[in-house]
């Protein structure tokens, strides 16, 4: 459920979400259970001010009633091109809304050139605005403005759409979480530009980092069950694309002994947990200088077998 704040209603003031976090009060689902006659103790509002800010409360995060036609009418229309000709004939016609999907791969298998390119690209219709949560400080301006000057629209086109790439620095889960919470508040006040696109760049970045660890040693599935619960309920709400970034490991079966030929066993970091949060997860490997081969590793919409294709990294980004 989303944080108390004073994107809520007038009536709640900086101040007034503090006292009620005192009392721990930290969410709107808080609010909403909370006797009414307590909240005007803690908030030193009136009764006719807690009735209001429910009601308000209600319009913005109650259920709406949807029939399974107008669901499939939406998920058909809400598809998003990546840009990457090969790349959205692998996902029959591009990314998904309320679809979460992850790019994992080796160190320097291409995971953040390819996010920039997607960003890049999608930004650059100017339909939307697209969310680079960068958690490990890697996201470069210059590469994105490179991969514009490429496409050789004007310069006019090229600050519009890097005005439309709202880049967030992401230090800690907590930060990474809170966020999150935020961006339903950030659509209702721009509506004029929807949200089209998140990427987190990336998930193992800010689980493994030291200050993390410490928090989260005892408690780590925890702290992925609180995100993944968190992503899903944005992408589905938002109805917007989400895509991750997570790293992979190799273990060799040497039963074989020496000399074996049995493969190499590719397993995704941050546990078993984690593997059923993507609706689709592509691998990334480099084959040979530039050349990226993509994998389909799973989907819930795609089948997944022989499904590759392979992209070049240029400086016009992955094409």
């Amino acid at each position: 459920m989303s944080r108390l704040s004073v994107r809520v209603h007038p009536k709640l003031t900086d101040s007034t979400v503090f006292d009620l976090q005192n009392r721990k009060i930290y969410t709107a689902f808080d609010f909403m259970k909370s006797d009414s006659e307590k909240l005007m103790q803690y908030a030193g509002l009136s009764f006719q001010d807690i009735l209001e800010i429910k009601q308000e409360i209600t319009k913005l995060y109650g259920g709406q009633i949807k029939n399974g036609r107008e669901l499939l009418k939406t998920n058909h229309n809400n598809v998003i091109l990546t840009g990457i000709k090969n790349l959205d004939n692998l996902l029959k016609g591009g990314l998904r809304g309320g679809h979460i999907y992850e790019m994992c791969g080796l160190s320097s298998s291409g995971k953040s050139q390819l996010c920039h390119t997607i960003a890049v690209n999608i930004a650059n219709k100017l339909e939307g605005i697209v969310y680079y949560i960068d958690t490990k400080g890697d996201f470069c301006a210059l590469r994105a403005h490179m991969i514009l000057e490429n496409t050789k629209c004007n310069k006019e086109l090229r600050l519009l759409t890097l005005n439309h790439i709202n880049v967030i620095r992401a230090k800690s889960v907590a930060e990474l979480v809170n966020f999150l919470h935020s961006l339903k508040m950030l659509k209702r006040e721009d509506t004029e530009k929807p949200i089209k696109l998140l990427i987190i760049d990336s998930i193992p970045a800010i689980f493994f980092n030291s200050k993390s660890s410490e928090l989260l040693r005892s408690n780590y599935t925890c702290g992925l069950n609180h995100l993944s619960n968190v992503m899903r309920c944005i992408a589905n709400e938002l109805n917007i694309v989400v895509i991750t970034i997570n790293l992979i490991t190799k273990w060799q079966d040497w039963n074989g002994g020496y000399g074996s030929n049995n493969p190499a066993t590719v397993r995704v970091a941050l546990g078993k947990y984690w593997l059923s949060v993507p609706n689709t997860r592509l691998l990334l490997e480099t084959t040979d200088p530039g050349i990226m081969k993509i994998s389909l590793l799973k989907s819930s919409y795609l089948a997944t077998e022989q499904s590759v294709c392979y992209a070049e990294i240029t400086n016009a980004g992955v094409v």
